[in-house]
């Protein structure tokens, strides 16, 4: 196993924009527990972001990382920390001595992400009917029949076409909870 009880940290990648994989993190973080309790699991939500809403995430890793960019925000990134043990003290233990400070916090951006998700709420609330309330999961289950009536499409397409041939096409079933 590349992970052992010396290992501090583990970086995963939750999805693959080449592949199309959404990595089960429950399973990842499971898998990296039975080997080191003490490891610090952070993920690169960054591709996920836009495509499932990973709240559920946060129960199973220490630190997940977006760019809120990636749906509809400004170019400001973002890492949510789930474990408040996690201050900092276990990667002062073997960084050089320095001190870990945000800097000069980017006002506009951080504002650009709260109308990003003003936007997604107006977005969500004109594709749904006035009885469903708008939520983040609503606006995220709408993303997702979207993408899956393009996919579709695309994939007729493909079929259709002499000049392509598609070695494997299995659809799979995206859990909800990441």
């Amino acid at each position: 196993s590349l992970v052992t009880e010396r290992t501090i940290i583990v970086a995963i990648s939750h999805a693959s924009n080449v592949l199309g994989q959404i990595r089960n993190m429950k399973e990842a973080a499971q898998a990296v527990r039975r080997h080191s309790k003490r490891a610090l699991i952070v993920v690169d939500g960054v591709a996920t972001m836009p495509h499932i809403h990973c709240a559920g995430v946060f129960e199973w890793v220490d630190f997940f990382a977006v760019s809120c960019h990636k749906t509809f925000g400004p170019h400001l990134g973002a890492i949510f920390c789930r474990r408040p043990e996690t201050d900092g003290d276990l990667l002062r233990s073997w960084l050089p001595p320095l001190e870990l400070e945000v800097g000069t916090v980017n006002y506009e951006a951080c504002e650009g992400v709260v109308g990003s998700v003003d936007y997604l709420k107006e977005w969500c609330g004109r594709c749904s009917g006035p009885e469903e309330p708008v939520t983040v999961q609503r606006c995220y289950h709408l993303i997702r029949q979207i993408e899956a009536r393009l996919c579709r499409q695309l994939m007729r397409g493909l079929e259709e076409s002499s000049q392509v041939h598609i070695l494997k096409n299995r659809p799979r079933k995206r859990k909800e909870n990441c």
